[in-house]
């Protein structure tokens, strides 16, 4: 089943300080910040105390399925300056982070056009509004 985005107020009010501070550095991110600012304009966002925990928000530490070859990956959704290259972190500004954001566990998303591979959210094994953690 699918459910629209969701976006929390406080992941919205850091996603704009994002988008208008920080430079494009590629063409996949600036797609990202074209397609996070058209989320941003959007969405009505909820309050972050009652977002459903099945919901990826920043932060938030995801197990992901490939559709193609069923192999697993865990990773935890960051602002970019907290990548730094990482295989466990997935930047909000790469294809696939931009996808994974506001989606629930059951969505499928991708990287489109930047990348082809297709993922199912399995899983969030933390949250950090679930955990009572809003400073994140």
């Amino acid at each position: 089943m699918r459910r629209d985005r969701v976006l929390t107020k406080n992941d919205r009010d850091r996603l704009r300080k994002v988008i208008e501070c920080r430079p494009a550095r590629s063409p996949a991110e600036e797609q990202c910040v074209r397609v996070i600012r058209e989320y941003v304009a959007k969405l009505k966002p909820v309050d972050s105390t009652k977002v459903r925990s099945d919901v990826v928000t920043m932060n938030s530490r995801v197990c992901l399925r490939n559709l193609g070859n069923g192999k697993k990956k865990i990773v935890s959704l960051v602002y970019p300056d907290d990548s730094v290259k990482s295989e466990d972190k997935l930047s909000i500004l790469s294809p696939l982070g931009s996808q994974v954001l506001g989606r629930t566990i059951g969505n499928v998303v991708n990287g489109y056009p930047f990348d082809d591979e297709y993922y199912v959210i399995e899983k969030i094994l933390y949250q950090p509004e679930a955990s009572g953690d809003f400073h994140l």
